[in-house]
């Protein structure tokens, strides 16, 4: 209903030719694999100009670039384009085989000043979270600056820029995707000694100190999935450490000409979550009429995107639900289902698994659609068979348990 946004659908490279000079903030190209012959007229001369052109003063432009398939020269030859065409570009490498190519309009350059503040945004914590991922993390991804003097291109001649009419995408990237090589490492030893990550190239503030409380929280989460599987009860041990062990700065003000100090947001919302859990398990202990209620209140805390609260705060709210006998199943598998598919790829539990298997096949009407249902089903088996593979590493302390997992998910898998 916002009459700012207005939705084609067209191939990009007409849109970006059709519509008017200098009228867009953002353009996000999400276009086929760079190895395919449709996407060669993607990395020219003449389609980043016309990028640019669309583009406002401080727009930005994004292009997804797979890469699996290809060594460096492919990705070196594109970012020598868009530097040809724009003051500030570069690369970002998300996973092996993603890489997102970045330019801006903007003389300031790719960086710009708080944008660890803007990546700490509801909104766009909430869209992190929808791919498993948090903020500090995309502020330690590696970007190599296509405007660095002292980086990519220093050592080695800056590639020819990429041109319709030269046909060398067509003609050469199809070759260099069949070449048989370590590809991979390849593209390690091209550009890495040359990124920083994001956060680096800002003054350092309170947003870096944040981060990397952050991303000790996030190195405890997978410790405990990882290292200590189907025990995700040690999380609260951690999470009172971290309250203690890293307390953020309190903040300061003025009441009747008295300085009065309060604890900062987000360490009185582990506060809160630990008194709310107190009263749900108390409640629950209780069979108190309330008790779903406060259940229900710790929703919010596992919406919160902390490391440690808001992923483990679903298996609170599934012990509890246990606990009450099962009031809500339909909210129950949900947080079954949230604690199996938005874990951590090392998460080595089996158990969540099981259970959210056992869930679907006792009360199969909680998925109405047979097809639905199926699909659910075939994804938590093999979420199983992932998180046995996850254990091949791991040395359990106890025989007998690890017995019990192999019985029941044999049991669940028939």
């Amino acid at each position: 209903d916002d009459t700012r946004v207005r939705i084609t659908h067209q191939p990009i490279e007409l849109a970006v030719r059709s519509t008017r000079p200098a009228s867009m903030d953002a353009i996000v190209c999400n276009g086929p694999p760079a190895s395919s012959i449709a996407a060669a007229a993607l990395c020219t001369q003449e389609f980043y100009s016309a990028v640019r052109s669309a583009l406002t003063s401080n727009g930005v432009f994004t292009q997804r670039f797979r890469s699996s398939d290809f060594g460096p020269e492919p990705l070196r030859q594109c970012l020598a384009t868009l530097s040809h065409v724009f003051p500030a570009s570069g690369a970002i490498q998300t996973v092996p085989g993603e890489i997102v190519l970045l330019a801006t309009n903007s003389e300031q350059g790719l960086i710009s000043p708080g944008m660890l503040d803007r990546l700490q945004k509801d909104h766009a914590r909430a869209e992190l979270a929808l791919c498993g991922w948090d903020w500090a993390q995309v502020a330690v991804l590696p970007l190599a600056d296509a405007a660095d003097p002292v980086g990519l291109f220093s050592n080695t001649p800056r590639p020819a820029s990429l041109h319709a009419a030269s046909a060398q995408t067509i003609l050469n990237w199809p070759v260099e995707a069949a070449r048989n090589a370590d590809k991979a490492r390849e593209l390690r030893e091209a550009f890495a000694p040359w990124q920083k990550q994001l956060a680096s190239a800002l003054p350092v503030t309170e947003a870096h100190h944040e981060a990397k409380r952050r991303l000790s929280s996030l190195a405890q989460q997978v410790e405990i999935l990882a290292g200590m599987p189907d025990q995700p009860w040690t999380y609260r041990r951690s999470l009172r450490m971290e309250m203690q062990q890293h307390p953020r700065p309190p903040l300061e003000k003025v009441e009747n000409g008295r300085i009065i100090r309060t604890s900062h947001p987000l360490d009185q919302q582990r506060q809160d979550y630990f008194q709310s859990l107190g009263d749900a398990l108390v409640a629950a202990a209780r069979k108190e009429q309330n008790a779903l209620g406060l259940v229900r209140r710790l929703i919010s805390f596992a919406r919160s995107g902390d490391p440690l609260m808001g992923h483990f705060s679903h298996y609170e709210i599934v012990r509890l639900h246990e606990l009450l006998q099962h009031p809500a199943p339909a909210e129950e598998l949900q947080h079954r289902l949230h604690i199996v598919f938005f874990a951590n790829p090392s998460d080595a539990s089996v158990r969540p698994v099981i259970s959210a298997l056992d869930q679907l096949v006792q009360q199969p009407e909680l998925i109405s659609q047979p097809d639905e249902r199926f699909d659910q089903m075939n994804a938590l088996l093999q979420k199983l068979i992932e998180r046995w593979e996850a254990r091949t590493a791991w040395e359990p302390k106890s025989a007998t348990r690890v017995q019990n997992d192999v019985d029941q998910s044999v049991r669940i898998s028939n």
